[in-house]
């Protein structure tokens, strides 16, 4: 993924909501160029501002300019018109006619139900796709088990979540055509935004190991209704940050 820099004022939360910002929009720095054919591009913006949304490069507050983004993606506004807007569809920014776009906070309430959301969506996929897949499918995503197992032992948010999430594009990928892959794909990196503000749990639960053992048994046995419940046991694993607000930008 593209590093992205903060893009706007320091006091973005000092704006009005309805008001346009007093100061030009500074120049993005740290994008990349993207060189891709026309009906992918606003797909390969979704992407990188996703990405920097859910790992908090971009923070909440942060101020979007539509021409700053286009300027420095080296792409026309259009496609990325178009990601802001899918962006807004699943809650990563708001978007404000003819002035800005803000990238919006978790609140403590969000985070909670994400990671709650997060549980059931993985675990429900796998109820449904575990017992049809073939051995090499559930090879790997028991590989990715073990990297999440391992992740957790670093006790590292950002490590955690990026196993998880890649977990979740092989999920996705395994489930294309379902509901299941529409929701894992449509949701994920705001799923990942909300669960980058919880805290791998001090100290872990001391059955995280046979949790652990149960989900790869399950899933190298094909047993898909042991391995939705083996992730429920997982909620536990994280907790909610010091630093979750409870009130959202709207409230101010």
């Amino acid at each position: 993924m593209a590093s992205v820099s903060r893009l706007v004022d320091e006091d973005a939360s000092s704006s009005t909501h309805g008001a346009a910002p007093q100061d030009a929009f500074p120049a993005l720095q740290g994008l990349e160029r993207i060189a891709l054919s026309p009906h992918r591009l606003s797909d390969a913006v979704f992407d990188i501002l996703a990405g920097a949304i859910a790992t908090r490069q971009l923070p909440p507050g942060t101020r979007l300019a539509l021409p700053a983004l286009s300027a420095e993606l080296g792409v026309s506004r259009m496609p990325v018109r178009d990601a802001l807007l899918r962006l807004e569809q699943i809650g990563l920014v708001e978007l404000a006619a003819n002035r800005f776009s803000r990238v919006t906070p978790s609140t403590r309430r969000s985070s909670e139900l994400s990671v709650r959301f997060a549980c059931d969506l993985t675990g429900s996929t796998l109820r449904f796709i575990v017992p049809e897949l073939s051995s090499a499918q559930r090879r790997h995503l028991v590989e990715d088990v073990v990297a999440i197992e391992e992740a957790l032992g670093s006790r590292r948010i950002t490590e955690v979540l990026a196993s998880y999430s890649a977990s979740i594009e092989r999920l996705a990928d395994l489930a294309e055509g379902t509901p299941y892959g529409a929701a894992l794909s449509h949701m994920r990196f705001a799923l990942m935004r909300d669960m980058f503000a919880f805290r791998v749990a001090s100290p872990l639960p001391p059955d995280l190991g046979a949790i652990f053992e149960s989900l790869r048994s399950a899933i190298q046995d094909g047993e898909g209704e042991s391995a939705a419940a083996a992730v429920q046991a997982l909620q536990s694993v994280l907790t909610p940050g010091d630093d979750i607000t409870d009130n959202d930008l709207r409230s101010r």
